[in-house]
């Protein structure tokens, strides 16, 4: 484990310990407020990429929930703990590191919840009840490269006299939609392959075609982070509120014709409860346009393991 990640956990265990005064029995309230703790720290993290570290921290809460990325009640968690959570605020330094590479660490570990202590230890129940094992960047290249070249050759006609002018304008006219987006590394790819194959297309009205959706609402803070800079618009409002709007907190095996408000469904991950009703989100909404599917579909269990499920809450059971 790096220091970075072993820096955000003692944070994190410092802070819910000092919040909840060494009594965790109420489990429910310890994993959202560790996941409101985890926002906190990923907006930070996000913000060093958008060139904003040093904007107050209330003022990058503020910033993403007009976005929409996270809930009121993320802001409210920090005003009602502010001299908490910055007296064990982690080294600087490790919030400063790649926001991606840090999550997948901290997911790599399981926050196991006892009635008088909290720690992380080498487990996988919440990560494996959500699928979050992230496709790595080179492959997830070569998948996206293969799709769009696969895209642009249906488009230029038949072999003989493939125009391939015709594809590549088709491709400009899409959009880009992962399902499973995790922290975007399908949709980073679809930027590279622009920059190296059809360099003239506007980076800003490229990164505006990308879509996503995830249950994880800290995986789409990255990922909408991730894009912004990877088109050197860090401290592009606009952009940023743009690019935000295409991306979607929920489970996308689920219909709903109106999305619950995501004050519900940062609760739902919190919680685990990624198949709740509530979780669903408008699909058809989604692809109401010309769109190429990308992506690596989550590997996830849908049966109820009793075993692992309660070996960090509980291990008596």
């Amino acid at each position: 484990m790096s220091y970075q990640i072993q820096t955000i956990q003692n944070a994190i265990t410092a802070t819910i310990s000092t919040i909840f005064h060494g009594q965790f029995d109420r489990i429910c309230e310890v994993k959202r407020a560790v996941l409101h703790l985890e926002a906190i720290y990923f907006c930070h993290s996000t913000c060093h990429l958008l060139k904003r570290g040093d904007l107050p921290v209330e003022e990058q809460l503020a910033l993403y929930q007009q976005i929409e990325l996270i809930p009121p009640g993320t802001a409210a968690f920090f005003e009602d703990n502010r001299s908490c959570i910055l007296d064990n605020w982690p080294d600087e330094k490790a919030l400063a590191e790649k926001p991606e590479v840090l999550y997948e660490e901290l997911l790599a570990e399981e926050l196991c919840i006892r009635p008088k202590s909290i720690s992380y230890q080498p487990d996988k129940v919440s990560r494996d009840i959500a699928g979050a094992y992230y496709t790595s960047s080179d492959f997830s290249a070569q998948i996206t490269y293969r799709a769009l070249e696969s895209y642009i050759g249906r488009h230029s006609g038949p072999a003989a006299d493939a125009d391939t002018s015709v594809g590549i304008e088709a491709l400009k006219s899409a959009a880009f939609l992962d399902y499973s987006c995790g922290c975007g590394e399908f949709l980073l790819a679809v930027l590279r392959y622009f920059g190296e194959y059809v360099p003239d297309y506007p980076r800003k009205k490229l990164a505006a075609q990308l879509r996503g959706v995830d249950v994880n609402p800290i995986a789409l803070m990255i990922t909408v982070a991730r894009i912004v800079s990877g088109v050197e618009a860090g401290e592009d409002d606009m952009l940023l509120r743009n690019v935000a709007k295409n991306f979607v907190v929920g489970n996308p095996l689920l219909h709903s014709e109106t999305p619950a408000p995501l004050e519900v469904r940062f609760d739902n991950f919190a919680l685990n409860r990624l198949y709740a009703e509530t979780n669903g989100v408008n699909c058809l909404e989604l692809a109401q346009q010309r769109i190429i599917l990308l992506g690596n579909p989550p590997w996830e269990k849908l049966r109820f393991e009793e075993r692992a499920f309660f070996r960090p809450l509980c291990p008596e059971i």
